[in-house]
């Protein structure tokens, strides 16, 4: 019942109760401190509680890229680092009953952590993956066919100021 902030420039983590009617109660701040993380400095940019009070929270390298996944204890303390999968995007974060739902909007995949921090998997069937695959695929048409038509305005461009140059060399030669 607790909302979590992932406050990502100040390093921190802030729980907050929600008392409703708009009115809210701050229940604890922890520094998101990263002893067990791959980078120097902790940038959360998601959490979420599960049932036994630890927060789990998606660390970035800084860039907000290339993040792995810390596991906190109550009281704020770190207590181990998940690995996702190779060169992990990690954006969201939810609860399931049994798992941690991971989005990775960078690779277009969802993955599953168990709540004891060690067993990281696909998360979904065949279908959802065929799906995860299908949108990667459109996604990255699209993004060629983007930077394409941006090299082709580029090059029009280009070859506007080429001749814009050669028909004031050529004014320049006229009496």
């Amino acid at each position: 019942n607790h909302l979590l902030i992932a406050d990502t420039n100040n390093h921190r983590v802030i729980i907050v109760d929600d008392l409703g009617d708009g009115r809210a109660q701050l229940v604890q701040t922890f520094k998101a401190k990263n002893a067990y993380g791959r980078f120097d400095r902790t940038w959360p940019t998601a959490a979420v509680q599960d049932a036994s009070g630890r927060v789990w929270a998606v660390n970035d390298n800084g860039l907000l890229r290339d993040g792995d996944l810390v596991l906190y204890g109550a009281d704020g303390r770190a207590l181990r680092r998940v690995a996702l999968a190779e060169e992990a995007g990690p954006t969201q974060l939810a609860m399931l009953p049994q798992a941690i739902l991971v989005s990775d909007r960078a690779n277009f995949r969802l993955q599953q952590v168990a709540l004891d921090g060690i067993r990281v998997s696909p998360f979904g069937d065949a279908a959802l993956q065929d799906a995860l695959t299908a949108i990667r695929t459109r996604r990255t048409q699209w993004h060629e066919t983007y930077l394409a038509g941006f090299g082709v305005v580029v090059l029009f461009a280009l070859l506007g100021l080429l001749a814009g140059y050669l028909d004031w060399k050529a004014r320049q030669r006229l009496p």
